[in-house]
Formats: structure tokens, sequence, C-alpha cells
């Protein structure tokens, strides 16, 4: 998985984690800036705002209303922020209500994709959009055959045919193997075909 690779070469341990956070949750990239640690209670997460990617990242509301959501995350990535918590705690000195991502501060759009681009170059592999975290988690579900209403709310989506829409594609894979399942079945129809004339020809002839 590309993602395993890619995130060995982040070593900030916040942008670590906001990579982390992206793929294994799938949030908006503002959803995401947007938290506070009061915004997650044991395995969960409230999401019911957003900040916006202007110059003073002010924190609104979210896309719509099915993107208020509380979604179950897994218990690495709740040990994972609970580290992040006291990461910071250490670092001003104090207990604080603080930003998930940035501790005081959220985390500079602009320096959140040098991260990224960094880490990227170091593991070789193509420079990938903060969209493409959110992709991830969604084809990854897919996959996996969980149910796309799940997936649909786990992203916020009012509708599960935008999921359906932005997230399932034509797999080269599968195509195959429906054109050789249709194959099949005319090929093995032929011959029954084939096989049926022959027997009714020499019906007739033993007349």
């Amino acid at each position: 998985m590309k993602f395993k690779h890619f995130i060995k070469y982040v070593d900030d341990i916040v942008y670590k984690q906001f990579f982390n956070f992206m793929f294994f949750v799938g949030t908006r990239p503002g959803e995401a800036l947007a938290l506070k640690f009061s915004d997650i209670q044991g395995n969960y997460v409230r999401i019911n705002k957003s900040r916006s990617n202007h110059k003073n990242r002010e924190i609104g509301t979210t896309k719509n209303f099915s993107s208020n959501r509380l979604v179950q995350i897994d218990k690495v990535l709740v040990r994972d922020l609970n580290d992040l918590h006291d990461y910071y705690i250490k670092k001003y000195g104090f207990d604080y209500d603080f930003i998930v991502f940035g501790g005081m501060k959220p985390l500079s759009p602009t320096t959140i994709n040098r991260h990224k681009i960094d880490a990227c170059k170091k593991a070789n592999i193509r420079p990938i959009t903060l969209h493409q975290f959110r992709h991830s988690h969604a084809t990854l579900l897919i996959s996996k055959n969980i149910m796309i209403n799940e997936v649909s709310r786990r992203l916020g989506h009012s509708k599960t045919s935008t999921t359906l829409d932005i997230y399932t594609h034509t797999d080269l894979t599968q195509e195959k193997r429906a054109i050789n399942t249709l194959n099949s079945l005319r090929y093995n129809f032929f011959e029954t075909l084939v096989y049926n004339f022959k027997n009714l020809i020499s019906s007739i002839l033993k007349r």
C-alpha cells in the first residue's frame, strides 16, 4: 500500500498524525484542521465544523447538514492522538483544549503541502493531493465490501449516489472477468445448440 510507504517518510509527529487521520478517517482537510481534542470522545470523533483555506483560516460550518457526523476511529489512531495531546502538554507546559493538528494554532496548508511533497520525494512516489487521502479511505472501504451507505455516512455525503459517482470506477480486472464470463456463456450456448442440432439430425436420419 502506497500510504504505508509514504507515512514512513513523515518525520514530524504532528504532520504524521494529520496524514494518518486523513487516511484512516477520510475527512475533508478543513474538517480535520478545525478539530479540537474536546471533539474526541473515546474512540469517536465529532465532526461539526470546518476551517477555511483562506489566509485568516476562520472556522465555519461543515459543507452540508450530512457533514455533521460522529465517526468511529480505530484503537491505534486513538492511541496516537492521545500521544499527540501529551506532546502538546510537554511542549507548552500546560493542559488545554488544543487544536488537534497544530496545538495553539492550526497547521498552515502551505506547510502541510511542503511536508507532503518532501515525504513523496523521499518515498520516490508521485506527489499526491490531500483529497487523495480521502479518496483512498473511501476506495479501501468499498474494496472491502463495506456497505456504501456506511462509507457515505463516514464521508459526510448527503446521498449515497454521490459516493458511488465519485469513488467507484471501472476496474479493468473486473471488466475482463465480466467479458470472459459473457464469452463463456456464449460459447457454452453455441456448443449446446450444435449438440442439440446434431442429435436432431441423427434422430431424423434414423427414421
